[in-house]
């Protein structure tokens, strides 16, 4: 296998610098330089504000003419250089950019079972060189849609969970209400808090004595408050991030996610890397692969607030002891979700496909296409795109 020449890895993703688990890796690339040579650029398509520091920002809107994304996201990539690898997160946008990106490699890094996710991925395998996935689950997808894509050219690539050394989880004093957490974007769209209001009168039924904790910050924040009307059991907590961020998730005994789809969890890890255990939807097989051996109490019916609050209540009403032992079994079970890990795959996934023929197809869209908003095409051709 040749050496790297220190190319760039452009990752491309529709939302950089928000809240969520997709952001979070992005962050740690472009903060530590997650593989030796490989130098991190990020695309961000969407995003309003990012840090100063950050030049690569597409600045599309629902009502951006594609035929003008495109021009401008050329650009972009031309900044990572002749022999740059794009990476694709979720691979979005690469049915518009791939004949414009100029990569010597296009990769595809899949987080998110998202709703049409086979056309989705037959799209991708056409224009891919290589394809990586945080689960298992996911990649057992690819080879079922598309059986053609070469296996070799497949990698599983599991978040990492990196726990401060100076954040513990302290004893629950008696008598305390059972506290529950909720923590990312604060959106409905994929996040689905508009679901949060139901899932709380499904506790009140239930007598649980409880408070629901709100971590993150979001478009949908105003309209939850005032659907939660002063709710005597919510706080809102805002945005916190280090060691508040692990600290806070450290007091909660649940962490309860409400969305419609999801990719691997990564919240979910950190939630139950320091003690929070998890509630999950079972969007797809990757649910239950981020749950793993609490699968059995946690995961419920996607949308059915009352099986999520019989989770939650399950929980609370089980014997600290047993707690105790569910907490540490929920610890072990991401004991090889390190950083050198997440590191040596990518290294390696990286450096394979650059060693093996480009075989992804640099497809233009349709020529129509220039002439339609981006929210056109992802509202009325989302089977296609």
């Amino acid at each position: 296998m040749t050496e790297p020449s220190n190319p760039a890895v452009v990752h491309v993703a529709g939302w950089a610098w928000t809240l969520g688990g997709l952001q979070s890796a992005l962050g740690y690339h472009v903060e530590h330089n997650a593989a030796r040579g490989y130098r991190p650029q990020v695309i961000a398509l969407f995003d309003r504000t990012a840090p100063t520091a950050h030049p690569l920002r597409l600045g599309a809107r629902a009502w951006t003419w594609v035929g003008a994304a495109r021009r401008r996201f050329a650009r972009l990539a031309a900044a990572g250089g002749p022999d740059r690898v794009l990476l694709y997160h979720d691979g979005w946008g690469l049915q518009w950019w791939a004949d414009v990106d100029g990569a010597a490699r296009r990769m595809v890094y899949l987080h998110t079972e998202v709703p049409h996710l086979d056309d989705r991925l037959r799209m991708v395998a056409k224009r891919a060189d290589g394809i990586l996935s945080a689960s298992h689950a996911m990649i057992d997808r690819v080879r079922r849609v598309v059986p053609e894509f070469p296996k070799e050219r497949c990698f599983v690539l599991p978040y990492f969970v990196e726990q401060p050394a100076t954040v513990e989880r302290g004893e629950r004093a008696d008598g305390a209400s059972y506290k529950i957490g909720y923590a990312g974007r604060i959106a409905v769209q994929h996040k689905r808090v508009d679901r949060l209001p139901e899932l709380i009168a499904e506790l009140d039924r239930t007598g649980l004595d409880y408070t629901l904790e709100v971590l993150g910050e979001g478009e949908a924040e105003a309209d939850l408050r005032q659907r939660f009307g002063g709710h005597s059991r919510v706080r809102f907590l805002g945005r916190r991030s280090g060691d508040a961020y692990w600290a806070t998730l450290a007091t909660w005994d649940c962490l309860a996610l409400v969305s419609a789809y999801e990719g691997f969890g990564r919240v979910t890890m950190e939630g139950m890397m320091v003690g929070a255990l998890p509630v999950m939807p079972n969007y797809s097989p990757a649910a239950r692969e981020v749950l793993g051996p609490l699968a059995k109490w946690g995961e419920y019916p996607t949308g059915d607030m009352a099986a999520a609050a019989r989770c939650v209540v399950g929980y609370a009403r089980m014997e600290e002891a047993t707690r105790a032992v569910m907490r540490e079994q929920a610890r072990r079970h991401f004991d090889g979700h390190s950083v050198d890990h997440y590191r040596a795959v990518y290294q390696r996934a990286i450096e394979t496909v650059r060693a093996l023929p480009a075989t992804g197809k640099a497809e233009a869209p349709a020529r129509w296409g220039n002439w339609l908003p981006l929210g056109v095409h992802t509202r009325l051709f989302s089977t296609r795109f």
